[in-house]
């Protein structure tokens, strides 16, 4: 997808992909692979394999990782990861944003309106793989339509 690539081009490889102090875990090692990566050359195979680095990411790699996911899955038309399963996850929330948690909060407030309409696009493509719960998936939507709600102009959402 190509709206995929435009909506998140101003993204630089980030400094941190995992927090400088952090726990030794699977996670953090999953994660730690993706150091010095760019996001457009990881495959759908790398994602099936390192699925639980999402939880790892510092925010800011997060946001630079999430395009690689969205563009993995519709490039290999199969929605099938642990990965998507968890972003789906994350995204279905209480409308009540003063139930978000920081984990949340601390990642996906730092996209902008493209990009998070860039991920609503991708949710619609979700619904039409007809993998998931049309219910999460509304639900997966209309957060990131609040988030949208919060930004102003092409600036984060925080």
């Amino acid at each position: 997808m190509t709206e995929i690539a435009v909506a998140f081009s101003s993204r630089t490889v980030p400094a941190n992909v995992v927090p400088s102090t952090h726990a030794a875990t699977f996670e953090y090692d999953e994660a730690s692979y993706f150091i010095g990566r760019n996001w457009q050359s990881i495959t759908y195979e790398e994602w099936h394999i390192h699925s639980d680095s999402i939880y790892a990411f510092t925010p800011l790699a997060f946001c630079y990782f999430l395009p690689s996911i969205l563009s993995a899955v519709v490039k290999e038309n199969n929605s099938d990861l642990l990965v998507v399963a968890a972003l789906i996850n994350m995204l279905d929330r209480s409308p009540d944003v003063d139930l978000w948690d920081d984990f949340f909060t601390d990642r996906w407030t730092l996209l902008t309106v493209a990009e998070c309409r860039v991920v609503q696009l991708w949710i619609l493509w979700l619904a039409e793989q007809q993998e998931y719960d049309d219910d999460t998936l509304t639900r997966a939507y209309e957060t990131l339509e609040m988030l949208v709600l919060r930004c102003s102009d092409d600036r984060s959402c925080d």
